[in-house]
């Protein structure tokens, strides 16, 4: 049997402009998935390829407890998160990524990207991203397909020692698949299409902001946000550089070290 496989759109083997990325939160995965969206820019454009254009949202300052298992140090508290972190990249790197200071869909001139990678905590928040994406496909002029096409949503989402990532389509951003020897899978399920029953699932608890580095590994373990930022960046850097991929996500679980990936659907 031919395995089930789902490809890039043309446009993205085809490109003269880098690939538009929104990553919506900066905290403990959002942190560690701009580092390694930074990798892959870099490595793209040593293969020749246009690489990565990042946009990065977040809300939040940064407080004494983000320390440690976030990417922030002391002379960071009390500044915005995107913005302590594209100026850091942006210097390291010699790149141009842009930050903005607010909620990922709260900004009325937010420019559409072409994949956007959610490091979120809330159903709520998932929720926005969710209208605004389709908000944003459908507000598109003409079907030429650009650097302001949204095509992908990458959601990674964890709890203390567990996490998944789930690799989905904005619906109706992408018109033909490309038809090869295999089985070409031309839609993936986004988060709230293969978990409709996500809200139920949500932690009601208010649990606020930790008040100690302590306190916040209580709740989520000192690795499992950079371990998330690890594999999804892993995941994408196959999917841009092969211009495939036969899964579209991936439990993972540091109980008991065993990882799964998420199998495509016809």
């Amino acid at each position: 049997m031919k395995p089930l496989m789902h490809y890039t759109p043309e446009y993205f083997r085809e490109a003269v402009h880098p690939i538009t990325i929104a990553l919506a939160g900066c905290g403990g995965t959002g942190s560690n998935m701009l580092t390694q969206l930074a990798k892959i820019h870099v490595s793209m454009v040593a293969m020749g390829l246009p690489g990565l254009m990042v946009y990065a949202y977040d809300d939040d300052v940064v407080s004494e407890a983000n320390r440690g298992r976030q990417l922030f140090g002391t002379g960071d508290i009390g500044r915005n998160k995107s913005i302590v972190l594209i100026e850091r990249i942006n210097r390291f790197f010699s790149l141009d990524w842009e930050a903005f200071p607010v909620k990922f869909g709260l900004y009325d001139k937010q420019p559409a990207s072409n994949i956007t990678i959610s490091c979120v905590d809330t159903v709520r928040s998932r929720e926005m991203i969710q209208e605004t994406l389709k908000q944003q496909n459908a507000d598109k002029s003409d079907w030429r397909e650009d650097y302001s096409t949204p095509y992908y949503w990458m959601d990674l989402g964890n709890a203390k020692k567990t996490g998944q990532i789930i690799l989905g389509t904005v619906p109706d951003a992408i018109k033909q698949p490309r038809m090869r020897k295999t089985k070409a899978i031309k839609k993936l399920l986004t988060v709230f299409e293969m978990f409709p029953d996500l809200k139920k699932y949500e932690n009601k608890r208010d649990q606020g902001p930790s008040c100690s580095m302590a306190e916040a590994l209580g709740k989520q373990d000192l690795f499992i946000n950079s371990i998330m930022a690890q594999y999804a960046g892993q995941m994408l850097w196959d999917f841009l550089k092969d211009d495939q991929i036969g899964y579209q996500g991936l439990f993972i679980n540091l109980e008991n070290h065993l990882n799964s990936p998420i199998p495509l659907s016809a």
